[in-house]
């Protein structure tokens, strides 16, 4: 019986945390809660596009506030199609279509340290529909 109760307050392993941290992530996302998606990232968090590179919290939220406007959360549809965790790092493949536009594919790898992303790269390839 006390194995039970122990197993319950074991610690999460860094693989149970990412996955945890992730799919809070990826919920906060599809709800359009900027508040919620950038409370997963610290001051000194990396975030690397295509485009550009973001850093610390100001910029990862103009980001953020900028790509949630074509995910509007009542009308996209997102299917993550790949999900690989390995400790504290994280890789999805994932698609979407939104009014405006469609992600043929997009892939995301995070590193997570201390419960929030530290590192984390975007590539997508969409259309505007």
């Amino acid at each position: 019986m006390m194995k039970n109760a122990d197993a319950l307050l074991a610690p999460l392993t860094a693989e149970q945390a990412t996955r945890e941290l992730l799919g809070r992530h990826l919920r906060s996302f599809k709800e359009n809660d900027l508040e919620a998606i950038v409370s997963d990232y610290m001051e000194e968090s990396v975030l690397v596009t295509q485009k550009r590179t973001y850093t610390g919290i100001a910029e990862i939220r103009a980001f953020f506030s900028n790509l949630i406007v074509d995910f509007p959360s009542e009308s996209t549809t997102f299917d993550l199609d790949i999900l690989v965790v390995y400790d504290e790092v994280a890789l999805i493949v994932w698609h979407a279509k939104t009014p405006t536009i469609q992600v043929i594919v997009g892939t995301d790898t995070f590193i997570v340290s201390g419960n929030k992303i530290k590192q984390q790269s975007f590539v997508d390839m969409m259309k505007f529909v």
